[in-house]
């Protein structure tokens, strides 16, 4: 392919990626935040354990605090870096969002199987994934302006 009609050739990002992108970047966010505020809070019930004279119960708390919200972090600055790769029509994000939606999807069918929590939230958070899958691996347009 020539220089001029690689410059000539403009892929635009469809109206849903955008809107996956931005749900997912509040997503992101939510899970930043969250991570903090729990290494935030658990290390405060850290210190009023230790406080009151429990000094192994307090580093327990602090160890458990640290790992939960260091999860979260990891997965928000993750999600977010999907969001950036979706935005510029990253190929390698297409796939990242076709494995972590699917992975969602198959979790949550696992859950409804084993009943663990309510039937009804369970079947709800199946939505999401089950339209975002079905949306990137059944329009071409989307495959198209991943060049997939």
């Amino acid at each position: 392919m020539s220089m001029e009609n690689t410059m000539m050739e403009s892929r635009q990002r469809p109206i849903g990626v955008t809107v996956i992108s931005v749900f997912l970047g509040i997503q992101g966010l939510l899970e930043l935040i969250g991570g903090i505020v729990i290494i935030i809070a658990t290390n405060a019930l850290g210190h009023n354990i230790v406080s009151h004279g429990h000094m192994t119960s307090a580093r327990i708390v602090d160890v458990i605090g640290i790992g939960l919200g260091s999860v979260g972090i990891v997965v928000g600055v993750l999600t977010l870096l999907f969001v950036l790769g979706l935005f510029t029509l990253q190929r390698w994000a297409y796939w990242g969002v076709i494995v972590v939606e699917g992975f969602n999807l198959i979790k949550h069918i696992f859950e409804l199987v084993r009943h663990t929590g309510s039937p009804l939230f369970t079947i709800a958070a199946m939505i999401i994934p089950a339209i975002v899958l079905i949306y990137f691996l059944a329009f071409s347009s989307v495959r198209r302006a991943f060049r997939i």
